[in-house]
This record gives structure tokens, sequence and C-alpha cells, in this order.
């Protein structure tokens, strides 16, 4: 996935990131306005006071949601850790198939049909290279899908600590706050 990844589907990075920035905008704006709003605490309460509630606040809602991003990512990453042949596979990909020696047989002449020429002659590999093929790319994905997968796993794992954290102090900061 493209870092600059639209939901629009535009595929646009000038657009995307005028997209999160304009709701970054927004974002903070809403926050501005809540904080010096009379709405928060009743009245006319003392501004000093409603914004660190609102902060410490904002930083748990953050923290919350990192936390389920990062825990998902994590599930993501051990359920490819514990199959990387088909953990993040791509369902409609002209590359030929890893699970099996089979499949690979079988998927082989679509894949060269689709990298080079379409009107290709049949291979005429004998089944001992073909195989060596097979296992010398077999071993190459699952070394890449099990390095993916740490990484995604340690990398999640690392903010999930850190949303954890900021969490619990920013929580307990607050209830000093209120007394």
């Amino acid at each position: 996935m493209d870092f600059f990844y639209s939901p629009l589907g535009d595929g646009n990075p000038v657009f995307t990131i005028l997209a999160m920035l304009a709701l970054i905008v927004v974002g903070v704006s809403g926050w501005v306005a809540l904080a010096v709003s009379r709405f928060m605490k009743g009245g006319n309460g003392d501004m000093t006071n409603r914004v660190p509630h609102l902060y410490g606040y904002s930083v748990c809602l953050v923290a919350v949601i990192t936390g389920l991003f990062c825990t998902a990512s994590v599930i993501r990453g051990l359920f490819n850790l514990s199959n990387p042949l088909r953990g993040d596979m791509e369902r409609f990909s002209v590359s030929a198939s890893l699970t099996s020696f089979e499949a690979y047989r079988a998927t082989y002449q679509r894949e060269l049909m689709f990298r080079g020429n379409r009107d290709a002659k049949p291979d005429t590999l004998p089944d001992a290279e073909l195989r060596a093929r097979y296992e010398a790319l077999k071993a190459d994905r699952i070394a890449g899908a099990r390095f993916e997968a740490a990484r995604s796993i340690t990398t999640s794992a690392i903010l999930l600590l850190l949303a954890v954290g900021l969490f619990g102090w920013h929580w307990r900061w607050l209830k000093r706050q209120t007394g």
C-alpha cells in the first residue's frame, strides 16, 4: 500500500495531503472552540481549568484509538507470521502460487504469459528444475513475509505500549486534577 493512499481512490498525493491538513485544521479548530465555549463546565467557568481537562481527555481518546489500531495490526502480523505464504497474499495476483508445488506448476505458465509475450509457447522445464525454482521462490517469499510480519508486530507493539503508557499517565493526571 502506498503512503499516499487516498480513501476516495484518487491516488493523487497532493489531494491526500491537502485532505489530511484540512481534517487536522477542522479538528484543532473544533477542539479550540470547545475549550473556549461556555458549554464546558457551564457558564463563565475558568478557561484555565477547562483546557487541561480537554487536553487530558483528548490524549486519552487518541491513545485508545491508537491502541485499537495497533492491536489489530499485531493480530494481523501474528497471523502472517504463522502462515507466511498465505498472509497478506494478493487474491488476484498474476504471480505463480507458492502454496504447493502442484499449485506452482499450474500457475507458472500464467505468470509467464502476463510478464512477457501473450503468444509465448508453453515452457517445457523438467520437473526437477521447476521444483528447484519453486523451492527457491518459496524460501524467499517465506523469509520476506516473516521479516515483514516481525517488523509489523514490533512497531505496533511499541506503539501500543506507548499508547497504554500515555493513557495511564494522563488518566491518573486527570483524576488528580478533578480532585
